[in-house]
């Protein structure tokens, strides 16, 4: 509850006033700017480094909670059987989670909450048609304490120029998952550029086309070129990004040049550009992952792969577009078989000097199948890849808490006491308890190279068995993620009742019906 002051009726002295508030003033402005470690409480966040003043104690955007979120809503339940192709009575459950952001906390991969998800057996899911219209949803909220790291509305991405290149057929296709996508790590969120820059070249495509496709990633805010690419191999127009980037009008406000696939995302660009800060951008560097697969990288040798983002100083980028030609020849992409990023590395090998610097957090993801384990894993990545191809995931929608509670919330677990774990990527119930080594990677994936074990072990250590199929193991996935109008955030987790993976060894399923679970982020400091 707020107080309510009262104002005595005395005689109002102008001077005394004025005094009082220089005074003030004087205090603040000394604490503020000694040498003294000062920390604003937990919910207050900053305007970008251009304004410098608080915008407040709570995220940014983040209102009272409209308690109309916390009622059955049989609209809403239609909506999701539609999208969802879900049975006609599917179950459901709505969790309020309230967020408290602490400066004093760092993230964690894994936190244990001292309450359970379903409170003493309530809010379980039920039957959507058993609900009690005037049921409260959000009662009983999973509260959590997170550090308060920084919001994508404010990022300064303004030293990064990234260069994609992909067929118009492609983009077509994809268009707005695509522009969904590069709009979350190139635009603060409401249409306004955050800086970054995004260079789009496109084979086979018209002029007009090329028009259409700058025109869609400008309305969303994104400052974006597009440009029409010629060449027959895919592996040449790749490496054609660099002499293109070079040749941008803004290259000479820009410090970093960045290769990456149409299907590359990066999660957090404050942690990015926080990272990249700590190299010698006037230097010639050349940044970049391996492969977690190890067949991969002893095929292709210590090259970057450009699905985890290639990363180039501004000398490195223009020593290559100076090659360009002599590095794009016939004799050369033979070399290369065709590979992009072997074309690449051939070229920067040239000077002798320059070898890969490589950026942990950076994510090829060259695996298949389910991808739990990585996503499930509690790890904070810079860069995403292969999500929509050879595994499915929704980085978009998972990155989006991040609105509300900052970047460090993007796929952080919070365990509680009745074995569920909450990720972010999933909401995953252990029936049998939590026996495992959390901090190991579950063993859900496989590999696209070999049929031989081990060979993601070099970057990720040995994985525990999976669970699939044990019914040891029962999860709802992350659908979509969408930012209300009070600000919080709504997940909704999906699960089919006739999923292959949720059942017992005698492959009786865990439960046959569809279910939806639905979490609501909102800040606690309207709980206070």
């Amino acid at each position: 509850m707020y107080a309510v002051a009262r104002v005595a009726t005395r005689t109002f002295k102008p001077s005394i006033f004025v005094a009082f508030l220089l005074a003030a003033v004087f205090i603040y402005t000394a604490t503020f700017h000694s040498s003294t470690s000062w920390s604003w409480p937990g919910d207050c966040v900053f305007a970008p480094r251009r304004h410098k003043q608080p915008l407040g104690w709570m995220p940014p955007d983040i209102k009272p909670l409209d308690r109309k979120q916390c009622r059955p809503n049989e609209t809403h339940f239609a909506e999701l059987k539609e999208r969802y192709q879900l049975q006609d009575d599917f179950k459901y459950a709505k969790r309020l989670v309230q967020f408290s952001r602490n400066p004093q906390l760092r993230r964690e991969s894994l936190t244990k909450l001292p309450q359970p998800m379903f409170p003493s057996g309530r809010n379980l899911p039920l039957k959507w048609s058993r609900l009690d219209p005037e049921i409260d949803l959000c009662s009983d909220p999973i509260e959590v304490s997170v550090s308060a790291s920084n919001f994508p509305q404010n990022v300064d991405a303004s030293a990064f120029i990234f260069g994609v290149s992909t067929t118009y057929q492609r983009f077509e296709e994809n268009r707005t998952p695509y522009i969904n996508d590069w709009a979350y790590w190139l635009t603060d969120g409401a249409g306004r550029s955050n800086g970054g820059t995004l260079l789009l070249t496109l084979s086979d495509a018209t002029d007009e086309q090329l028009r259409v496709a700058r025109r869609l990633l400008r309305q969303v805010g994104i400052d974006a070129d597009v440009q029409a690419s010629t060449a027959p191999d895919m592996a040449v127009r790749y490496l054609y990004l660099v002499p293109a980037m070079l040749s941008h009008r803004k290259r000479l406000e820009k410090k970093w040049f960045v290769l990456c696939d149409d299907d590359t995302f990066f999660p957090s660009m404050h942690a990015l550009a926080q990272k990249m800060a700590e190299f010698d951008h006037t230097a010639e560097m050349y940044i970049g992952a391996l492969s977690e697969e190890v067949y991969a990288v002893l095929r292709h040798g210590p090259q970057a792969f450009g699905g985890a983002g290639v990363f180039l100083s501004y000398t490195t980028a223009q020593r290559v577009a100076g090659l360009f030609d002599e590095c794009s020849s016939a004799e050369k992409l033979h070399e290369a078989e065709e590979q992009g990023d072997r074309l690449l590395l051939q070229c920067i090998s040239r000077n002798p000097d320059v070898v890969l610097t490589a950026l942990d957090n950076l994510w090829q993801l060259d695996m298949s199948g389910d991808p739990a384990g990585f996503y499930e894993s509690g790890r904070q990545p810079l860069s995403l890849h292969h999500y929509r191809s050879w595994h499915h995931a929704v980085p978009g929608h998972m990155a989006t808490v991040a609105y509300a509670c900052g970047e460090d919330c993007i796929l952080q677990r919070f365990q509680t006491t009745d074995d569920y774990i909450i990720s972010g990527y999933s909401i995953a119930s252990y029936p049998h308890g939590i026996k495992f080594a959390a901090h190991q990677i579950e063993s859900t994936f496989r590999t696209v190279y070999t049929n031989e074990g081990g060979s993601f072990d070099y970057k990720f250590g040995p994985q525990r068995p999976s669970l699939l199929g044990t019914g040891r193991k029962d999860a709802w996935e992350l659908r979509e993620s969408a930012r209300q109008e009070d600000g919080s955030i709504l997940q909704t987790y999906v699960r089919k009742g006739d999923d292959p993976r949720w059942v017992d060894k005698n492959n009786v399923p865990l439960d046959k019906d569809d279910g939806v679970i639905e979490l609501l982020w909102t800040s606690a400091i309207f709980s206070r």
